[in-house]
């Protein structure tokens, strides 16, 4: 599996005086159970049963909190 996803130690900033977004997060989940956190950039090989999370970074505030 390959995997580039950006925003993940830099959260996305806001605009305006808006509050910045969460960062997202990338994890393999192998078949066993056993969970391991991915840098935004991978290339891995997958087993049967093995899982893969992808949290999306949370957009950026716009104007006043």
């Amino acid at each position: 599996m390959s995997l580039l996803t950006g925003n993940r130690k830099v959260a996305p900033f806001g605009l305006s005086g808006g509050v910045d977004g969460a960062c997202g997060a990338n994890n393999l989940i192998r078949a066993e159970g056993v969970e391991q956190p991915l840098g935004g950039c991978a290339v891995l090989d997958l087993q049967s049963g093995d899982r893969v999370r992808i949290a999306t970074p949370g957009g950026g505030g716009f104007g006043l909190p």
